[in-house]
């Protein structure tokens, strides 16, 4: 049945060019101490600290999130804004004072403030509209291209959404929850065809992944029947979004500690076990079991003794 089938880390990174494999993802600010330290943290950290503090300063908010996106495309990385002063002796007239704020944005410092953007945002959204500085160790470390475990934690990231809307008291849509639901949207596109209609091969190069075959694009028009007969019925399904094709040539066993990485992604995404996902202040665990659908909307899949009608909030 299509409602046995549940979402793996392996389309993650297949659907969503996440990674699998790499150092484990975890949002933090570290203490002045270990900034000091060159060794400890990539020095670029100090320097995205600096922009973040001016903008604030600057700004008098922490909405800088339009800003933020034009730095490393600005050719003169000045700021200016305009401050209204009311005249001396009056009232209604009021006075333009502009003020201009150079943040010295160096060209290492432009890729990685796209990168705190691209977490921030796009891979993570977490809470208000704003740039996490407790990203910035994270995409300093991204960078120069060090592998880190983005599969892992945008998975748990989604369960804990979707079971704040299944576990609603007054009704799903109220829920209100934010979290990167665009990679459960790939995922579902992508096993389920009828459901959203895909971009034409000529509109993207090839080595884009397959989450934006599907960017911008509306839904079928579906009813609630017709779209819970899809979910039902095993010939709307396809395995493309799972598939894993194993090298006939390798003669290896499937237990082998000497497994290719392409080869332990996929016996990892089948294991079950705890996902850990550290967001903003927010340090949350979730199960992973990759065999349901049902999981993903705040079901645990641990065959609990009341068939399945607990959820995440009374564990």
């Amino acid at each position: 049945m299509a409602s046995e089938v549940g979402i793996l880390l392996h389309n993650l990174e297949r659907i969503g060019g996440l990674p699998t494999l790499g150092a484990m993802y975890e949002e933090f600010l570290p203490p002045n101490k270990d900034l000091a330290k060159h060794n400890k943290y990539p020095t670029i950290v100090i320097e995205l600290l600096r922009i973040h503090v001016e903008l604030y300063k600057f700004y008098n908010t922490t909405f800088i999130e339009n800003i933020w996106c034009t730095l490393p495309t600005r050719n003169k990385r000045t700021l200016r804004r305009r401050k209204l002063r009311p005249r001396k002796g009056a009232i209604l007239h009021t006075s333009c004072q502009e003020q201009m704020l150079d943040l010295n944005v160096t060209t290492k410092c432009e890729f990685i403030t796209f990168l705190a953007f691209w977490l921030s945002r796009i891979v993570l959204p977490h809470g208000k509209e704003v740039i996490r500085p407790e990203t910035f160790v994270m995409a300093a470390l991204m960078a120069p291209r060090q592998r880190i475990s983005l599969a892992l934690i945008v998975l748990s990231y989604n369960y804990y959404g979707l079971g704040d809307v299944a576990s609603h008291p007054n009704h799903h849509g109220k829920a209100n929850a934010i979290f990167p639901i665009h990679y459960v949207i790939g995922w579902l596109a992508e096993l389920f065809p009828s459901l959203y209609r895909r971009r034409p091969g000529s509109d993207y190069l090839g080595d884009f992944s397959s989450l934006f075959c599907y960017a911008g694009l509306l839904g079928s028009k579906l009813s609630l029947p017709q779209a819970r007969h899809i979910f039902k019925d095993g010939g709307y399904l396809s395995l493309r979004a799972s598939s894993y094709r194993e090298d006939s040539r390798n003669g290896r066993d499937v237990i082998d500690m000497g497994l290719s990485d392409k080869d332990f992604k996929f016996l990892l995404s089948i294991w079950s076990f705890v996902l850990p996902v550290h967001v903003g202040a927010e340090l949350l665990l979730e199960p992973y079991y990759p065999n349901r659908l049902a999981r993903q909307f705040g079901f645990d899949q641990g065959v609990p003794s009341n068939h399945l009608s607990f959820i995440r909030s009374l564990r």
